[in-house]
């Protein structure tokens, strides 16, 4: 069985109609739970296996390129990161960064005791 991995995204968009259209494209391929919601940005949760998928994150910014994401994410086992996708006067750029945090075992020892 594969570790949970908690994805907490930041979407901005330049058009209403874009941020609608990212939007029903993640709800058709995850369960997502809306934090927070404005006109030009949102920002959401779901879950993944594993770690986040990056081909579908750069997908998205394929299909909407005046969409800026960033992803920051953990998994049970202590893995993290932040990975950050936009496009810039044509070009893609896409950056993450990984470490070790606290695992939900090591969570559960400091803070749960």
């Amino acid at each position: 069985m594969p570790n949970e991995c908690i994805n907490r995204l930041t979407i901005t968009a330049k058009t209403r109609q874009d941020l609608d259209s990212i939007i029903a494209t993640i709800a058709a391929n995850y369960a997502i739970h809306v934090i927070q919601r404005g006109p030009y940005g949102i920002r959401l949760q779901l879950s993944s296996a594993w770690k986040p998928d990056y081909l579908w994150l750069q997908s998205l910014i394929d299909a909407f390129p005046s969409c800026w994401i960033k992803d920051e994410w953990v998994v049970e086992d202590g893995k993290a990161g932040v990975w950050i996708g936009y496009t810039n006067h044509g070009t893609k750029r896409f950056s993450s960064t990984e470490w070790e945090d606290l695992s939900l075992e090591a969570e559960n020892y400091f803070f749960n005791n």
